[in-house]
């Protein structure tokens, strides 16, 4: 498609997350950019969309410990007991409209479905989320996906050190959130 056949992605985002990713181009370096992820030397910035709780006083740390469910790796994972395997700063931009408010996210370690299952364990499940609080079934088979309620959720920002240049990089999502950008303040 885009003419170079070593192009990869070196991280994932959830399928339904819009924003930022990070690819390699070129072989030779492909692994000292996939340190800086496996090193958390990568400053990643999200924003979402979700509840409003005026009980939860922000900036606050969330620390959880999440479990990938044993049956099947597709499932929601779990939020355990146990010392916390996940940390994540988050921030209020602004209230919003409806009960809503728009969130800034910064995890500083990098687990399957992170932010929304902390988001959710926190009482604030993410705008559109198909898994979280509960799961939603898929569309039939042969039926399309209904994108009429999109995850609220953007990979806002990234920000590095260049491995292989020592350049500081700092790339920054133009997109917005529908509701983030509709919704009017409270």
């Amino acid at each position: 498609l885009l003419g170079n056949e070593h192009l990869m992605p070196l991280h994932r985002l959830d399928r339904e997350t819009a924003g930022l990713l990070m690819f390699s181009a070129q072989p030779a370096t492909r692994d000292a950019y996939h340190a800086l992820l496996r090193e958390r030397r990568v400053l990643k910035v999200y924003e979402a969309v979700a509840p409003w709780r005026g009980d939860l006083a922000f900036p606050l740390q969330a620390r959880h410990r999440l479990r990938n469910p044993p049956q099947a790796r597709h499932l929601p994972v779990q939020v355990v007991e146990g010392e916390p395997n996940v940390l994540t700063d988050l921030a209020l931009i602004r209230r919003l409209d409806a009960g809503l408010a728009h969130y800034r996210l910064q995890p500083h370690t990098g687990h399957r479905h992170q932010l929304r299952a902390q988001m959710n364990a926190l009482g604030l499940p993410i705008v559109g989320d198909r898994i979280y609080p509960r799961l939603w079934p898929e569309a039939a088979p042969g039926e399309p996906p209904d994108y009429g309620n999109p995850l609220q959720l953007l990979a806002r920002e990234l920000r590095f050190d260049d491995p292989v240049s020592g350049a500081p990089r700092h790339f920054v999502s133009r997109r917005r959130l529908a509701l983030a950008a509709l919704a009017t303040l409270v």
